[in-house]
């Protein structure tokens, strides 16, 4: 008999950013900022993540000024890596760790 299990992730606040801050995986998989500043987000900037097969996905919020920008050294796909600039704009970044390279998608423009 297969029993299934809920399945659900919390989601990490990490209020106001800008700079290069560090984003812990074990806090959670997803994570949700307000970009106060450009910010660096990359293999160099995440703590646990690490292990092949991970995934994290990254909740961008854009401040009332946007206009803020993302610097990565991820691979993202379709080299799309420039985040919406109009103010209170959310993207949102999906990244998945195959033990070599950290592969990123960037949704954009959510209002």
């Amino acid at each position: 008999n297969l029993t299934l299990k809920s399945f659900g992730q919390t989601t990490y606040q990490l209020g106001n950013v800008s700079g290069t801050p560090t984003f812990n995986f074990y806090n959670g998989s997803v994570q949700e900022m307000t970009l106060i500043g450009n910010i660096v987000l990359g293999s160099t900037t995440t703590t646990g993540f690490n292990t092949a097969g991970q995934s994290m996905t990254f909740i961008i919020n854009q401040n009332s000024i946007g206009n803020n920008a993302l610097s990565s050294n991820f691979l993202f796909a379709g080299g799309v890596r420039q985040l919406s600039s109009t103010p209170y704009a959310i993207d949102i970044m999906n990244v998945f760790y195959d033990g070599t390279n950290y592969y990123a998608s960037l949704v954009k423009g959510y209002q």
